[in-house]
């Protein structure tokens, strides 16, 4: 018995001992594999951690402490929201809940790190035992790195299609199975279709039956080739018609260097085909009629009015056509075997041998013109179209004389239409300031005259008296010049021997010029009369004396010279006819062609300021051509300058002077109605015709003053005003008397419009001075 009980006392000993070794060497085992977990998992570059149904770490691999910044000792046993911050955490919770769940999940989360957003995908995979979630591991993967390649690839794929999707031409890109990756709008448009069925659409479909076999076979050798290659061929838009495409296919290759496809980009070559095809046909015609051309050409050598030249390289003429003989009536002999030099113009040698230079030496072709000396002396202007062909020039010239004639007298004429369409508008410009000028100076004139002639009481104020009214007659002055120019001022045309004037004026011009200008008559004897303004010529040529004095500072020689001249075909602005010409010549600084061109525009002067009005040039013109001639000037910088003022004359009229008006004579008091819409005119005329005694009734318009001769009103004589809004002064007038026909009258204006309407009125021009109106009302009165 003992013997049994010890043995099974052995046995349960030797049991335990077992089980004690079993469970030390199980532990052992378990504490490897655990360590061999732990070292694999730190290995690992991605974040792995367990959780248990707390949301406590258990176990984190190394990864957490560079995120977390912690120990993994200090991570394991915390909750999840003690390690990550309130933000963090509530963007996982969900996910968390879910996993506790029961549910695997993936999810991608914004981590912050150092300062920064990393971008990771986290997988929560749920640890269930007996039917119950009792924990969960987390996988954390930082992707930012590949997301933003993906990012900046997404990007680069946008840029290129936009940049794809902008260009008007089909592009296209292939795969290594030849199917279409990508088409841009071009390409859709061109087909019509929906964008995704573009990428499989067959392009074999639209292409042109005539070209459908051969653009197929060099696309097959094409991409087999592996290079670039390019196809043309007819292709049907989606509206039907028939379009020419030229593409080029650019063979593309993968990270690896080997074959990806091709890039294909296409353009639309259909105008370039249709236009060779119309050189083609072109071309054909031409060669079919190059045997009929060839007998026309021998033939228009033979008959044609133009001149054929072939010369060689170094302008020697080798053969001329028949026409040259009537071209310039030289014999052929005298023509061939040398250059033209012969028979060019003097001014145009220089100019035509460059055109030949750069003939000779590449230029294909020229068009030029020069004059040659015809056999009657006579020089031609040739039109000439010349190329070169080997060592060869081939030349042809028409005679083009008569057109550059009627060219030239064409220029001719609308450069005076131009000038005079100009001098018209500045005429009716000056013509208004001066009526509005003289409006202004009638009260002065007349108001410091009527000052003047009633005394002063003390020397110093009538010398303040005579200064204003030299000045007012300067202005008065100035206002006729302009009223000159402008071709309004009412002159005194009548013949007139124009010899005797300038001879009269001799004593004056001297004064004028100093003793440093000498001054030469040239006055042809015998010459016919003139008509003319006497006063105004006179005043014409002191001007032009004057100007010419100061263009010779240092002296000179002035010249006055007359003479007749003859038109005989008419120019811009005289008719055929006989005139005289009288001419100012200096010896002075002249006028280049800038100044000559506006020498004639009124204000317009090369002094300085202040040394002259720039009229007298312009008064002289406007003169002129009111008294139907012309003004011509001629001058060279440093040589001098000439004006000719040009007359009309009276055909064997005798030489007569008008016989001097006599002086006024006192008039008996007058009952006059003074009618002047301005104010100031009317008060300041007033007061001159009563200082001279006669009876005034004044009238703003025609038509009070017609009203005050209805109502009775006495009167001898109306005085009145041209320009008046409403009824002229002529009209008034006119209307005046159909009721009153003896009723004098005197009309004043500013300045000559509407001349015609005064033929027959007693006119005086303002402004005046009260004797000038005394002298007026007396003619007027005694008419």
């Amino acid at each position: 018995m003992k013997t049994k009980q010890a043995s099974q006392a052995e046995l349960r000993a030797r049991i335990a001992t077992l089980e004690a070794e079993l469970a030390a060497a199980a532990a052992r085992r378990a504490n490897s594999e655990t360590h061999n977990f732990r070292d694999i998992a730190d290995a690992m570059p991605v974040m792995i951690s367990y959780l248990d149904a707390e949301c406590r770490f258990r176990f984190v691999n190394r990864a957490y402490e560079q995120w977390f910044g912690r120990p993994v000792a200090e991570i394991e046993g915390q909750h999840v929201g003690a390690i990550m911050d309130a933000e963090t955490y509530a963007a996982r919770q969900p996910f968390v809940a879910r996993a506790l769940a029961g549910e695997q999940v993936r999810y991608d989360v914004d981590f912050p790190l150092d300062g920064e957003r990393r971008k990771t995908i986290v997988e929560h995979v749920p640890h269930i035992r007996d039917g119950k979630v009792v924990g969960f591991y987390a996988f954390v993967q930082d992707v930012t790195e590949q997301w933003l390649t993906l990012e900046t690839l997404r990007e680069s794929e946008q840029r290129f299609r936009r940049i794809a999707d902008s260009i008007p031409a089909p592009i296209w890109v292939t795969g290594p199975d030849r199917l279409r990756a990508f088409a841009n709008k071009a390409y859709v448009d061109f087909l019509g279709i929906d964008p995704d069925a573009a990428l499989a659409f067959d392009w074999r479909q639209i292409l042109h039956p005539d070209d459908r076999d051969r653009v197929t076979a060099e696309s097959l050798a094409g991409e087999a080739s592996g290079e670039r290659f390019t196809l043309e061929g007819r292709y049907r838009r989606v509206d039907g018609s028939w379009r020419w495409l030229r593409s080029v296919s650019q063979p593309r290759f993968d990270a690896r260097g080997m074959p990806d496809g091709f890039i294909g980009v296409a353009e639309d070559i259909t105008t370039e085909k249709e236009a060779a095809e119309l050189a083609a046909k072109a071309a054909a015609m031409l060669r079919a009629r190059v045997d009929q051309r060839t007998s026309e050409r021998d033939r228009l050598w033979a008959l044609s009015r133009d001149g054929f030249m072939i010369c060689d390289l170094a302008g020697v003429w080798l053969s001329a056509s028949p026409a040259w003989a009537t071209l310039l009536g030289w014999p052929e002999d005298q023509l061939l075997g040398r250059t033209a030099e012969w028979i060019e113009h003097p001014d145009d040698v220089a100019r035509t041998r460059a055109v030949l230079r750069g003939l000779f030496h590449g230029t294909s072709g020229v068009t030029f013109t020069n004059r040659l000396r015809a056999a009657d002396g006579a020089w031609r202007w040739l039109a000439w179209n010349a190329v070169v062909d080997g060592d060869r020039v081939y030349a042809i010239a028409r005679d083009v004389t008569d057109e550059r004639n009627r060219t030239e007298t064409l220029d001719r004429t609308r450069e005076a239409l131009r000038q005079a369409q100009k001098l018209e508008a500045l005429g009716q410009l000056t013509g208004g300031v001066a009526h509005d000028f003289n409006n202004l100076l009638t009260p002065i004139l007349g108001g410091l005259d009527l000052i003047a002639r009633r005394g002063l009481p003390d020397p110093r104020s009538a010398r303040l008296v005579d200064a204003a009214l030299q000045s007012a007659d300067r202005a008065k002055t100035l206002v006729q010049r302009l009223l000159t120019f402008a071709r309004r001022q009412r002159l005194d045309p009548r013949p007139i021997a124009l010899g005797p004037l300038l001879r009269g004026m001799e004593d004056l011009l001297r004064s004028t010029l100093g003793p440093a200008i000498s001054l030469d008559f040239a006055l042809a004897p015998g010459l016919p009369v003139a008509i003319a303004d006497p006063n105004q010529l006179e005043l014409a040529v002191l001007n032009l004396a004057v100007n010419a004095r100061d263009a010779m500072p240092g002296g000179g020689t002035l010249t006055i010279s007359l003479d007749q001249e003859s038109i005989a075909r008419a120019d811009a602005d005289l008719p055929p006819g006989a005139y005289l010409k009288l001419g100012v010549a200096d010896t002075g600084t002249g006028m280049d062609a800038a100044t000559l061109r506006r020498a004639i525009e009124p204000f317009f002067s090369t002094k300085e300021q202040g040394a002259g009005t720039g009229l007298g040039l312009s008064m002289a013109h406007g003169l002129a051509a009111q008294l139907g001639g012309a003004l011509r000037i001629a001058s060279t910088p440093g040589a001098g300058a000439r004006i000719d003022i040009i007359l009309p004359i009276i055909e064997g009229g005798a030489e007569a002077a008008k016989a001097p008006a006599a002086p006024p004579h006192h008039q008996a008091p007058l009952r006059i109605i003074l009618v002047d819409d301005e104010p100031l005119a009317r008060t300041s005329t007033a007061a001159m015709l009563a200082e001279l005694g006669h009876h005034v009734v004044e009238c703003p318009s025609g038509a009070e003053a017609l009203a005050a001769l209805g109502r009775g009103t006495p009167a001898d004589m109306i005085v009145t005003d041209q320009l008046m809004p409403r009824m002229s002064g002529a009209e008034l007038v006119h209307a005046a008397r159909a009721d009153h026909p003896r009723l004098h009258a005197l009309v004043i204006s500013g300045y000559a419009a509407g001349t015609d309407s005064l033929a027959g009125l007693h006119c005086l021009a303002k402004p005046f001075t009260a004797g000038e109106l005394e002298a007026a009302l007396a003619a007027a009165a005694g008419a």
